[in-house]
């Protein structure tokens, strides 16, 4: 597909709407002009209109206002180009958009926001997979994290989760391929500094919540594509990661 008249060849207008609210149950915000939910980041508003400034991260998140769905960093940075008439290197749009955090990470050297589906906070695969796990109560396999994750956005190589949960050191795979947490407790407390220090415990307990709802939605999905009763049925809501105690 050529992309030489800009945002308009990728998603029509600008200004995009209406969206499907994607986390159902959780409290973020929207915005008021194209109802895209927004992200705990994107506290400055959305730029469906037009760009804050000319700084290369106002270009490249008025962007990804634009699209539906992630990019890679070098169509990002070409369309911005094309866009806005100011040429943004792709390892630049690399760099601005792994260290805004109003951008999340969908992939190698892929990013999208909050709105497109992947989680917001992990830059790596091995963060997302901890997130999913501390979202869920019981281990999951290693073929329902690939179904969910791959089902919100994410690209990766076929081996690559494989990989990644053999080397962490948060997480174990057994040989029946269920994948668990090691230390719940200080692994969770690792992860929230990692990719999130910034959130209070309502905020951090409602991305938590919301992960766990629209895992839930996924898991039912792939339960029955798999037609098993190996694969045992997942009743939503997730858990209440906000309840107190007892």
């Amino acid at each position: 597909m050529s992309h030489s008249t800009g945002l308009s060849t990728v998603t029509g207008p600008l200004v995009a709407g209406p969206w499907r609210r994607p986390w159902p149950g959780t409290s973020e915000s929207a915005c008021a002009r194209c109802a895209a939910p927004l992200g705990w980041w994107e506290n400055d508003g959305c730029a469906c209109r037009a760009p804050s400034g000319r700084r290369h991260q106002d270009l490249l998140y008025a962007v990804a206002c634009a699209v539906r769905t992630p990019l890679s960093a070098q169509l990002f940075a070409t369309i911005a180009a094309q866009t806005f008439a100011k040429e943004i290197p792709a390892k630049s749009a690399m760099t601005v958009m792994a260290g805004d955090r109003r951008f999340c990470w969908a992939g190698p050297g892929r990013y999208g926001l909050f709105r497109h589906g992947p989680l917001p906070g992990p830059r790596t695969l091995e963060e997302v997979s901890r997130l999913t796990l501390h979202s869920c109560d019981r281990p999951l396999r290693l073929t329902e994290i690939d179904h969910w994750l791959r089902g919100v956005g994410y690209e990766y190589r076929p081996r690559s989760l494989w990989h990644v949960v053999r080397t962490s050191e948060w997480v174990t795979i057994r040989t029946d391929e269920y994948v668990r947490l090691r230390s719940p407790g200080p692994g969770q407390r690792h992860l929230r500094d990692g990719i999130a220090p910034r959130l209070g415990d309502a905020d951090w307990s409602c991305l938590r919540n919301g992960v766990a709802r629209r895992l839930a939605t996924s898991l039912t999905e792939y339960a029955a594509s798999r037609s098993s009763a190996s694969v045992p049925p997942w009743a939503p809501p997730g858990p209440d990661w906000g309840a107190s105690p007892g």
